[in-house]
């Protein structure tokens, strides 16, 4: 899977949505921290602080963490890294996408009756 730029990943969604739409299958998207290679970056920091004071520090609370975006439909996968300064623009355009593409089934009144009828039911032959 390879690490996509921002606008080439949100074109690359947009089609995986109509590729899947017809189909019937679903894409599955994640967002998380990114933190690959950070264990090692503050282990280090954290030794190079000790040796040079005896104080030692909270190194990792003035890191910024960007975030990965991943998609993954079928055999299709994709991610980007989004950065904490490009987050606000890349999540609008995000979130328009997702108005576009994402479909809310509407709720089915008819089974609502039902069970509602069902429980007044339930309660009328115990009280009664």
């Amino acid at each position: 899977m390879t690490v996509l730029d921002n606008d080439t990943f949100l074109i690359r969604l947009s089609e995986v949505f109509k590729a899947a739409e017809p189909i019937g299958r679903k894409v599955l998207l994640s967002m998380k921290r990114y933190t690959y290679g950070e264990r090692k970056l503050i282990a280090k920091q954290q030794k190079e602080t000790t040796e040079s004071s005896s104080e030692a520090k909270d190194v990792s609370s003035d890191m910024e963490y960007p975030c990965l975006f991943r998609a993954v439909c079928g055999k299709t996968k994709l991610s980007t890294v989004v950065t904490t300064k490009d987050g606000n623009k890349f999540l609008n355009e995000y979130h328009t996408l997702l108005r576009g593409f994402i479909k809310m089934k509407p709720k089915d009144r008819k089974k609502d009756k039902e069970k509602k009828a069902v429980r007044v039911q339930k309660k009328k032959a115990t009280t009664g």
